[in-house]
């Protein structure tokens, strides 16, 4: 049970599952301003990021090394939310923006450019994924 006391005097008590809910909804960069500005709250922010974690890893198909889930779950979790971004660039990649090079017959994909300006572009060192 959490208990905030607003500026204004009102109380207001928080379960367990309610906390867990309202902090699923936030990304790793607010769980961890969350956990370092409430000590109270860093045990429930790094469960929470354990568990988005996991979520996050079965939604991109990946098999995460067991170490991957056990410490710094949030820190995990923004690199995790950083791949996923990366991945979701390169599946939604609109063909006007990519670099494509050709290789017996087959189009293949160099770099795609980040057209939001957030510089989240990706770029292909080893295997170029396949435009089909």
């Amino acid at each position: 049970m959490l208990s905030l006391t607003l500026r204004c005097g009102a109380e207001y008590f928080l379960d367990g599952l309610l906390v867990e809910t309202i902090l699923s909804n936030l990304g790793a960069t607010d769980l961890a301003a969350v956990a370092a500005s409430c000590s109270s709250l860093r045990r429930p922010c790094e469960a929470v990021a354990a568990t988005s974690l996991r979520l996050l890893l079965v939604r991109m198909q990946t098999e995460p090394v067991r170490a991957e889930l056990v410490r710094g779950a949030i820190a995990r979790l923004m690199l995790w939310e950083l791949i996923a971004a990366d991945c979701h660039l390169w599946l939604q990649a609109d063909e006007r923006y990519l670099t494509l090079a050709e290789r017996f017959g087959t189009s293949y994909v160099q770099a795609c450019a980040d057209r939001s300006g957030s510089g989240h572009g990706a770029y292909s060192h080893l295997n170029d994924p396949e435009i089909g």
